[in-house]
């Protein structure tokens, strides 16, 4: 078995007839949490010049008692001389190891121009065998087995969900960006938990935008959280979650009677209210240099420390242009009362009228700012799978 935790090994791992021993540490660095994964893991690794971190990856070599359930059906069909028409049976979560690692190596280096260098020396993608859902801990990513299956795989054994749903392809970038977003920087209480969950998932679509450099994989994206935020479903219990509660009510949001609003409107929201603030930084001829010095300044202001929603509220007033004064007063309440604090949702009034001469004049009334272009940025290379 192999053990995997937070932090860098500082000594050999030893066993006795019925134990292991494996020392760890954090170095200079405290952290708040701690955590750690167990198994027969297969290990690959790459050191990333670029970024300096040791990038790690853990596969079991085996696959999960779950899936390993739906093969041995699969196995009983095919031994009564039917077809099982899937690919299930033949399943290998190690095949993704070098796609994996690229896209760990792409996240820090893209992560790292946005956010500032992370104070670590290795980064751990480790298998865990539940189906639905990552996690992070400093150095170490818990990655569902689903997320080492391509889409035909698990559209096979989910159904149509498995094969579209999105959620897998970006939760090794969402989980990678914990490093900066719930460890570097912490929370005070669950009013500030959204920037955690919702800085995250934005970061992951600057990885879908540079990385991906896929601009229809960018915009579908960005609509799939405008649905989550502004649809109801049936994991909402039927209520469309920005009605429900601003983003400072956390996990307060979601109860008997709401159902799961909190990830419904924390997650999207969180993001759109980031990609906002980067829109309105956004410069055409300096591109996000603006919105990347403020987020530098956050992490590097509050590093290694638990920060309100206020705080980062004042950073953006400390870094806004001159164009987000609306109220002339070096604040950016207009922005955090809608947002953040309010259950708004952007809204447009776009009057039009056609001449007789079939010239079309029209004018979109606020709320309206202008957005930039999505220009891939310099900074962050790319490795290649």
């Amino acid at each position: 078995m192999t053990f995997v935790g937070t932090g860098t090994p500082v000594a050999s791992a030893s066993a006795g007839a019925d134990t292991g021993l494996a020392k760890w540490t954090s170095g200079s660095t405290e952290l708040a949490v701690a955590g750690f994964n167990y198994g027969k893991f297969k290990k690959k690794a790459v050191t990333d010049k670029e970024s300096g971190y040791e990038i790690e990856f853990y596969a079991n070599d085996k696959v999960p008692d779950e899936l390993r359930g739906v093969q041995a059906m699969i196995d009983e069909v095919d031994r009564e001389g039917n077809s099982s028409m899937t690919t299930l049976g033949s399943v290998s979560t190690t095949r993704m190891a070098d796609s994996m690692l690229a896209d760990a190596q792409n996240a820090t280096r893209l992560y790292n121009s946005f956010f500032g260098k992370l104070p670590y020396s290795r980064l751990a993608i480790t298998q865990q065998p539940a189906a639905f859902f990552g996690q992070a801990w400093p150095t170490l990513v818990y990655m569902p087995y689903t997320a080492f299956m391509d889409a035909t795989q698990r559209a096979q054994l989910f159904g149509a969900r498995g094969g579209t749903d999105t959620s897998w392809e970006y939760v090794g970038p969402h989980e990678i960006a914990h490093q900066w977003w719930g460890h570097l920087v912490g929370w005070k209480s669950y009013h500030d938990q959204w920037m955690s969950e919702g800085f995250s998932e934005f970061s992951a679509s600057l990885f879908v935008q540079f990385i991906l450099k896929d601009t229809d994989k960018f915009v579908e994206f960005w609509e799939n959280q405008r649905k989550r935020i502004v649809e109801s479903s049936p994991a909402t219990l039927g209520r469309k979650p920005f009605m429900i509660g601003p983003v400072t009510q956390g996990f307060r949001l979601s109860s008997a009677k709401t159902g799961a609003v909190y990830p419904n409107l924390v997650y999207p929201k969180g993001a759109y209210i980031l990609h906002m603030l980067r829109m309105l930084m956004y410069d055409r001829r300096t591109g996000d240099a603006q919105f990347m010095k403020m987020m530098k300044d956050f992490v590097r202001t509050h590093f290694n420390k638990d920060v309100s929603t206020g705080d980062f509220k004042r950073i953006v007033e400390k870094h806004m242009t001159k164009e987000m004064d609306v109220d002339q007063n070096g604040r950016i309440d207009w922005f955090f009362d809608q947002w953040v604090y309010g259950t708004e949702v952007p809204s447009y009034n776009f009057d039009y009228k056609i001449a007789s001469d079939g010239s079309l004049s029209g004018r979109i009334s606020p709320p309206f700012h202008p957005v930039g272009s999505l220009e891939p940025c310099a900074q962050a290379g790319a490795a290649k799978h």
